[in-house]
């Protein structure tokens, strides 16, 4: 009994052994296990198929299916990843190029400043993985070149400092090129731009100061304001201008330098995936700065040439001026540091009617005081003040012709003396040159003096005029005051009587004498019975001796060129009868003109200006060209969602940057459920229903719908807003069934949930 008792239980274990192990083996292969499936075929032997493949299995991260290589950069970014063009572990690196032009996408799983390690499919047609340049046309792939686009983030998705910044040097003043076009990055006002022109000046040098973490704080040499990302921005496009230096931890101020010898980058601190950047890749001057992401565009490669010419620090005039009308002195003003390269200073006197300024001189006009400003021609920010005083130890005098008569003139005089005025004189002057301020007659045509004695003058002086000795239509009076010091100060007050010749001439043109004569009526006179008098200037007119003709050994025949636009005049008297020849020569310019150049280009909303210069007088003419007007660019719209805003369409000129119809913010669409279904209960009396429906968090009402039969022909009875309804005027014994949804209303509009069961009830008599 025992024995038998034994195998049984032996038999009993074994079964039960084998049973287990079936049931565990069953287990194992039936267990339900979760596939995802790869959207990409071809195996390791497709790129896409092994990036897809690569960052499931190191991030669990299930990227969808985004098409040939080269559209996955675009795709993430529309699909909210961050892409950025800074490489980093854990990414996948996308390429363009390559066989037919499909592009390229590997794993990232290595940074090394500029090199990344990357495992990727596709690489002549099998798996492989090894060290890439992380930027530019860098890879080759089966013979093809490809062309780095950007990364896409997978997981922690912040844009850290990419190693392989430069050390420049602990501090140093520079410019900042555009390498290309060779403008400078200069000042203006707040904001930063490209330079108009390339000279050196403060508003286009920087300081470069390094900081504990490698990066550069970079301020202005004119006013000591940092470079700065606006707002501490991130996004494309952000401005870049001035701001005062806040700190030395202020990621929107500092910069890293990344590149070579004569291309580098700036990169600031707040944005790692942005660098200094030419708004719209324009290289046009006033080019506005911002930050975009790296693309390899000539718009973001710089040079950083160092000064090492020493910069003025300070302007210093340290004593005032003290002059006395009339009275010219040099102005001192020293440079500081001495031995600064920038020694040029710019000069502004506040009031010129007291004193003037010209080639680093003061000239004393009138009494009074006043300002000197000196300013450093390499900063206007370096100056310095200084007050001017003039006194006045010379007679003043102001004068003006009241009446001219036959044998006199009628002058109006003021003078005024700190000492006393002894006398006036007054000389009336022919043949007088109002461009030299000189007269040349050969004797005056009147004068008389008037004693005065007192500090002071003011009155008419009637003056004799003796007509006949006026020389041409230009004459003027001499006025001169003398003080009991013996200073004496003079003016001339131009006036005209016309008499003599008038011949309009042109520049280049040419006269002899004896046409000359016989143009003023003295045809039968030669030129050895009159003695010339002429200018003793050569300003406007140049005078070439004539030859001598046989039969008359004295006989000069001279030649009057015209150079230059103006007034000359000439006497020519009769040594025995003293009859005169007045000949006035009134000289317009005979233009010629150079050619044209370009003053100012035309932009998008500015017309252009052209101009050319006459080579004889300097005379110049401006034209103004066409505005070449805006070319649009339309802004796409984009669409709002749940999560985020969108934009309306808008547009913006490509050239300028201007804004032609700025894009507006479309709120984020609600985000709006529906009511869960409801339960309902039926209960029947004489010819009626009573329906019963569980309450709908959350739902506005209920819609009760009934039929006769249960798959088709529901009509709705009533909507109500309570949870019972009692539907009457029935047909008794008659089957009826009903459903009911809920709903609820979201800025007057109806969002419905599902139906509930369908319940059907036989109505009682």
């Amino acid at each position: 009994m025992k024995k038998k008792m034994k195998l049984n239980n032996s038999r009993f274990h074994r079964w039960t052994a084998i049973w287990l192990a079936l049931v565990l083996v069953f287990g194992i292969f039936t267990t339900p296990v979760k596939v995802y499936a790869n959207p990409y075929g071809g195996g390791d032997g497709n790129c896409t198929y092994t990036a897809w493949r690569l960052a499931y299995a190191n991030t669990g991260i299930q990227l969808p299916g985004w098409g040939n290589a080269h559209t996955w950069y675009d795709s993430a970014r529309n699909a909210g990843y961050t892409v950025s063009t800074v490489p980093r572990a854990k990414s996948i690196a996308v390429w363009s190029g390559g066989p037919s032009g499909y592009g390229h996408v590997a794993y990232v799983t290595e940074v090394r400043g500029d090199q990344i390690y990357i495992q990727e499919g596709g690489y002549n047609g099998a798996y492989h993985e090894g060290w890439e340049n992380a930027y530019g046309q860098t890879k080759y792939y089966s013979s093809n070149l490809l062309t780095m686009i950007g990364y896409i983030y997978l997981g922690d998705t912040s844009p850290t400092i990419p190693s392989g910044y430069l050390d420049y040097g602990q501090s140093f003043d520079a410019i900042i090129i555009r390498t290309d076009v060779w403008k400078h990055v200069t000042v203006n006002g707040d904001n930063v731009e490209l330079s108009s022109e390339n000279k050196g000046a403060a508003k286009q040098h920087w300081h470069f100061e390094r900081q504990s973490d490698g990066s550069y704080i970079i301020t202005s040499l004119y006013d000591g304001r940092a470079l700065d990302v606006s707002g501490a921005g991130t996004a494309n496009g952000t401005n870049v201008g001035l701001c005062q230096k806040w700190g030395t931890d202020n990621g929107a101020q500092k910069w890293y330098i990344y590149g070579n010898q004569a291309a580098r980058r700036l990169v600031p601190k707040n944005a790692p995936d942005k660098c200094l950047d030419c708004a719209t890749g324009s290289a046009a001057a006033g080019t506005n700065i911002q930050i975009f992401e790296w693309n390899q565009s000539e718009a973001q490669v710089f040079s950083i040439y160092e000064i090492e010419n020493k910069m003025p620090k300070r302007v210093d005039d340290k004593a005032n001026y003290f002059l006395e009308v009339g009275e010219t002195c040099p102005i001192t003003a020293t440079v500081e540091p001495a031995d600064s390269h920038y020694r040029d200073l710019n000069y502004f006197v506040a009031d010129p009617a007291i004193a003037t300024v010209k080639d680093g001189k003061l000239t004393a006009v009138a009494q009074g005081t006043t300002t000197l400003t000196i300013t450093s021609a390499y900063s206007d920010k370096i100056k310095c003040t200084v007050n001017v005083n003039v006194s006045n130890t010379h007679p003043t005098i102001k004068a003006e012709i009241r009446e001219i008569k036959e044998k006199s003139i009628v002058i109006y005089v003021e003078a005024e003396d700190d000492r006393y005025i002894t006398h006036l004189r007054f000389t009336v002057l022919g043949c007088y040159n109002p461009e030299t301020d000189e007269s040349f007659a050969d004797s005056d045509a009147g004068s008389t003096e008037k004693d005065i004695g007192s500090k002071s003058f003011a009155g008419e002086v009637e003056i004799p005029l003796y007509r006949d000795k006026l020389v041409g239509d230009e004459h003027a009076i001499s006025v001169a005051a003398y003080d009991d010091s013996g200073m004496d100060v003079g003016i001339f007050i131009p006036f005209k009587l016309p008499g003599g010749l008038q011949i309009p001439m042109k520049t280049g043109e040419t006269i002899d004498e004896k046409t000359l004569f016989e143009k003023g009526g003295k045809p039968n006179i030669t030129p050895n019975e009159w003695t010339l008098y002429r200018y003793q200037t050569t300003d406007f007119v140049s005078f070439t001796e004539g030859s001598k003709t046989e039969g008359a050994a004295d006989y000069q025949n001279g030649t009057y060129t015209m150079e230059k636009p103006g007034r000359y005049s000439l006497a020519y008297i009769n040594n025995e009868s003293g009859e005169i020849l007045a000949v006035t020569f009134d000289i317009t310019c005979g233009h010629h003109w150079g050619g044209w150049k370009t003053i100012q280009e035309a932009d998008c909303v500015n017309a252009g200006k052209r101009q050319h210069t006459c080579e004889n007088c300097g005379e110049t003419e401006t034209k103004t060209t066409t505005a070449l007007g805006h070319t649009v660019v339309i802004d796409k719209a984009v669409a709002a969602t749940t999560s985020s805003t969108g934009l309306t369409k808008g547009s913006h000129c490509s050239v300028c940057g201007k804004v032609l119809e700025a894009q507006r913010t479309v709120p984020k669409l609600t985000k709006v459920t529906k009511p869960k279904a409801p339960t309902i209960k039926l209960t029947t009396k004489k010819r009626t229903v009573q329906i019963k429906i569980s309450k709908v968090k959350g739902a506005s009402g209920y819609q009760i719908y009934r039929s006769r039969s249960k798959s088709y022909g529901y009509k709705k009875i009533t909507s109500t807003k309570k949870t019972s309804y009692t539907n009457k005027g029935l047909t008794a014994k008659k089957i009826y069934y009903y459903k009911v949804r809920a709903y609820k209303t979201t800025k007057g509009k109806k969002v419905y949930g599902n139906w509930s069961k369908v319940l059907k009830i036989k109505v009682k008599k």
